[in-house]
């Protein structure tokens, strides 16, 4: 009985210790990013949720990744944005570290955007041709296979946005939100 109750305390423990790491800081300025489904529009859309307002907001050097099934044709997605030119810039099919989806990693170079706390930015857009499509997705940088597993071909899709930070470039990538299910986004 007293196994049972250590092991119960360790694994509450833990939890909350996991659940502290991804908490939302209120005093460290983050992005948290989602993805949504817009069946009006029909195509997939790309969010940023800041917790800090961004005034000219010096957006560098970022990659998003998308993870689609390994269904979905073999191609480069068309990227569509008002923020930044994003562009699909890497992607990996198929990789033997996971088989069943592609990677695509989505890149910008930057530039400076305005946004207000905790509203939605909408980062980019894509669309499928069989539109709506189940197991679509954000990579998520704990879970999916870095570059050096099996058929990643070296490249690292980790999901990073790079800020000026007063003199200072840093990370605002705090984690992808909602990705145990895809919302609507109308």
């Amino acid at each position: 009985m007293r196994t049972i109750l250590f092991f119960w305390a360790a694994v509450l423990a833990a939890t909350a210790a996991i659940a502290q790491s991804n908490r939302f800081e209120e005093n460290k300025p983050q992005l948290g990013v989602s993805l949504k489904y817009n069946s009006t529009q029909n195509r997939y859309e790309v969010y940023a949720r800041p917790n800090f307002k961004g005034s000219r907001f010096a957006l560098g050097p970022s990659q998003i990744s998308v993870v689609l099934p390994k269904a979905v044709a073999d191609q480069p997605l068309t990227i569509v944005s008002k923020t930044a030119n994003w562009a699909d810039y890497s992607i990996v099919y198929a990789p033997q570290a996971e088989p069943d989806v592609d990677i695509h990693g989505v890149t910008t170079m930057g530039m400076l955007i305005d946004f207000e706390k905790s509203a939605q930015i909408l980062l980019f857009s894509f669309s499928l041709p069989a539109g709506h499509v189940d197991g679509v997705r954000l990579f998520v940088n704990e879970k999916d296979p870095n570059s050096a597993q099996p058929g990643m071909l070296g490249g690292d899709f980790t999901n990073v946005i790079i800020g000026m930070d007063g003199s200072n470039s840093t990370d605002f990538f705090r984690s992808t939100l909602g990705q145990t299910s895809l919302t609507a986004a109308n």
